[in-house]
């Protein structure tokens, strides 16, 4: 986890060990894609911005990244949608509004592979389950 703002001492005492560096162009670029997780919003999303989305290269890894969510191709009609679920869970509007556009393009024999950082659904499912024992009855 990322210090708040504010402290440059902290800074001063924990030098950055990953730097961004870009290889060599004769370099075949191994591409590096992130899913920002509740941890990541603690600081309003400050160091995966630094780190993944205004840099095209850390340790190495091509970035391509420019926001928080993503879509990937795969081969064989295959896709990835990565969502960025923030600190509750859920998706804003813009998000929302990328992904239907995505899905709208798709072709008809396209699999999804759906990416967040937390399986809400796991835990919404246990929290049923475990209702009583967690003194939630329902009443």
């Amino acid at each position: 986890m990322a210090p708040p703002h504010g402290y440059p001492a902290y800074y001063e005492e924990h030098p950055v060990i990953l730097k961004s560096h870009k290889p060599k162009p004769q370099q075949r670029q191994p591409i590096a894609y992130a899913v920002p997780g509740n941890h990541d919003w603690f600081d309003g999303l400050a160091c995966f911005m630094r780190y993944i989305i205004y840099r095209t290269h850390l340790g190495g890894w091509l970035l391509p990244q420019r926001k928080s969510y993503f879509v990937l191709r795969l081969p064989h009609d295959w896709y990835i949608f990565a969502l960025d679920n923030g600190l509750d869970a859920e998706i804003d509007l813009q998000q929302a509004a990328y992904f239907r556009r995505a899905a709208l393009k798709l072709p008809f024999t396209a699999s999804v592979i759906i990416v967040t950082h937390d399986p809400n659904w796991v835990n919404d499912a246990y929290v049923l389950e475990n209702a009583s024992a967690l003194g939630n009855t329902g009443d």
